[in-house]
């Protein structure tokens, strides 16, 4: 009778497997469901990178300078004449906006031309037929 002893023993072995795995596959199913949500603010701030490269390309550099500028020593006024007025923070600004102001056509351009990119590629696109 050894051998009966041996099936029903590989008979609860398997039973005990089948369970194991179940409970596998469920604590896979509850870690992946953690991943997702522990990694679910990973596109929103691609997205948003995306979005704020531009603006920090223009407006880094401009917020150094307005910052973080190099202090000049007042220059040496004679005797008869006064010494030139300190830009303010507030000058500077205004400044910028007056910059911006003279180069708006040009940037409005430049992202009207990049907006029709998609008219451009299809213009090529069409030419290339032509010529097949």
């Amino acid at each position: 009778m050894p051998a009966k002893h041996e099936v029903t023993s590989l008979a609860a072995y398997k039973k005990e497997l089948l369970e194991r795995s179940e409970a596998y596959r469920q604590a896979l199913a509850v870690h992946s469901r953690e991943l997702q949500q522990s990694i679910s603010w990973v596109p929103k701030t691609v997205v948003l990178a995306k979005t704020a490269a531009p603006f920090m390309a223009f407006g880094l550099p401009l917020a150094g300078m307005l910052l973080f500028r190099r202090r000049k020593p007042a220059p040496f006024a004679p005797p008869g004449k006064q010494r030139p007025v300190k830009k303010g923070l507030l000058a500077m600004v205004l400044g910028g906006v007056e910059l911006y102001n003279r180069f708006r056509p040009l940037i409005n351009a430049f992202g009207q031309h990049r907006g029709s990119n998609g008219a451009v590629r299809q213009r090529s696109r069409a030419a290339a037929d032509v010529t097949r």
